[in-house]
């Protein structure tokens, strides 16, 4: 590293946390790398999370702890007041149960010396349950950049929020976080990242020093409320990201992955929420008669589940000859719903 360090700042937002935080501040204080500092903003904690993350804020004044002061709750808020807060040149978000190694933000500072003309950095982030050592398997190894966005909309998520390195200009110049997105609000930012035209540079030989992110575990500061809350806030984010296209004349190269994601994300096994595909039409995203048996589609999916005849003439139509996923991306997304509904 150079003589004049750069700070980076390390953002968590938290809430109900007492059981995993400490490991997530731990991994921090162990950074090889020295100039940084953790800001951790929560978002009104009720069990020992704050006792948690003040015995840290003691040890070491590079903690430091802010409390959520203004609507609406969610971890937006708390990254965005975490990012007004923070002094940083680079930024990374981590999650309140997220583990670094320790030469994690050392090795990602060397990246950016070694490659300084990009706006953010993607890295490589390995999965992991109950303990570090628990899973081989990486998130974001590889890909495309000419097919970043298709990947993004057809739901093959190239990286998530951990993954990126951010310079602070590029973050604040995206004006951080959608605070009205009740979910979906890392995947709306790196969207407009990249239909803004902002330089990433892709790491993949970065397997040394990872992020660790903890699958299958309970999101506390994220609550969804009733299904008709999700569908209404996810169609906000669909039309918004179908105006940014339209803003960047770049609607007609992703007409096909923008239907199947309402589709897939929006329709599912009700009557409320059959209508809500109408979006497509309004967007004029397929032709009208692929719309009309989409239509077809969900209703019968809704009747008589998926092993109804039609449902397969259907998929056969969509997979083979219209080219579309949306026969297996429905399939996969209804069941999802499903056993989302059995949970509640």
């Amino acid at each position: 590293m150079t003589n004049q360090q750069p700070l980076v700042s390390v953002i968590i937002p938290s809430f109900n946390r007492e059981k995993l935080i400490g490991e997530t501040l731990q991994s921090v204080l162990d950074q090889t790398y020295s100039h940084w500092e953790c800001i951790i903003v929560d978002d009104g904690s009720t069990d020992g999370t704050i006792d948690i993350v003040q015995s840290f804020v003691k040890k070491d004044n590079r903690f430091k702890l802010y409390k959520r002061h203004r609507e609406p709750k969610g971890a937006p808020t708390c990254r965005n007041i975490g990012i007004e807060r923070s002094k940083g040149e680079y930024i990374i978000f981590l999650d309140s149960d997220d583990i670094m190694l320790e030469d994690c933000i050392n090795s990602r500072l060397q990246i950016t010396q070694e490659k300084p003309c990009f706006d953010f950095y993607i890295f490589p982030v390995r999965i992991f349950y109950n303990g570090i050592n628990d899973s081989k398997y990486f998130l974001n190894k590889e890909f495309d950049k000419k097919f970043i966005l298709s990947k993004f909309l057809s739901q093959d998520m190239p990286w998530i929020t951990c993954s990126a390195f951010w310079r602070r200009t590029t973050v604040t110049t995206l004006d951080g976080f959608d605070e009205d997105l009740i979910s979906w609000q890392d995947w709306d930012l790196h969207v407009r990242a990249i239909i803004f035209d902002f330089k990433f540079h892709q790491s993949s030989n970065n397997f040394t020093s990872p992020i660790f992110y903890r699958q299958d575990s309970i999101n506390t500061i994220r609550s969804y409320g009733k299904h008709e809350k999700i569908i209404i806030n996810r169609l906000k984010l669909f039309k918004k990201t179908y105006q940014l296209l339209a803003n960047k004349s770049r609607v007609s190269e992703h007409r096909k992955p923008l239907a199947q994601l309402i589709f897939t994300n929006v329709c599912k096994s009700d009557e409320f929420n059959v209508k809500n595909i109408k979006l497509i039409k309004d967007l004029k995203l397929i032709p009208y008669f692929d719309y009309f048996l989409w239509v077809v589609y969900a209703k019968t999916l809704k009747t008589n589940g998926h092993s109804s005849m039609i449902l397969r003439l259907l998929n056969f139509y969509f997979i083979k000859i219209r080219k579309y996923h949306i026969g297996d991306l429905g399939k996969r997304t209804f069941k999802k719903w499903t056993e989302f509904e059995n949970r509640c």
